[in-house]
């Protein structure tokens, strides 16, 4: 379904990759609601009705939180039973937060939808994942070198003080300090 400014989208995971979902589409452009860690924010009443039908509304009904956490919803889960060999199925309807949204969305900015067998496609994985796969490892690189330089500079911070007199730190913790922020770098990365 389409909406204006978000759109609802039934995915199939092909691997067990963590993150695929959330990696792939804020890679084309189109974070998660609720999903901070890729660009996505929490939707809010405001986000949702427009300007003439939240004027009917109390005045804190704008800022009302819809979602706040990643709005991703596992509706189907089918495996292999390990004892029986039978296919299993699983199913979940959407929790009441995620249905509540999608019902505004499509009060309030339904532009249309689409049925899967028209927009069904297969996507060749083996193409696209050798880019992506590219772009995430610069994106990793980018990340630690950027949390590498900020304990660099946290720890010339320490020096510095250390120089100076400043803070009464000792030699000795200066590198007691450099070695933590080294050690919790290493269970960041």
């Amino acid at each position: 379904e389409m909406y204006d400014g978000y759109t609802l989208l039934e995915l199939h995971l092909l691997t067990g990759r963590t993150h695929q979902i959330r990696v792939h589409l804020r890679h084309i452009g189109h974070a998660i609601v609720g999903d901070d860690m890729y660009g996505g924010r929490p939707l809010v009443m405001g986000d949702v009705m427009r300007q003439q039908d939240l004027a009917a509304l109390p005045k804190k009904s704008p800022k009302l939180l819809l979602l706040s956490r990643q709005a991703l919803h596992s509706s189907a889960l089918t495996f292999t039973h390990p004892i029986s060999d039978e296919r299993v199925l699983v199913q979940a309807p959407a929790p009441r937060d995620m249905a509540t949204a999608v019902g505004l969305l499509r009060e309030h900015r339904l532009l249309s939808i689409v049925t899967a067998h028209a927009a069904a496609a297969t996507i060749d994985m083996n193409v696209i994942l050798p880019a992506l796969h590219t772009q995430a490892e610069q994106f990793v690189k980018e990340e630690e070198e950027d949390a590498r330089r900020r304990v660099r500079v946290a720890t010339l911070g320490d020096e510095q003080q250390e120089s100076d007199g400043v803070g009464g730190t000792t030699s000795g913790s200066g590198k007691k300090k450099q070695r933590k922020l080294e050690a919790l770098l290493e269970d960041i990365l």
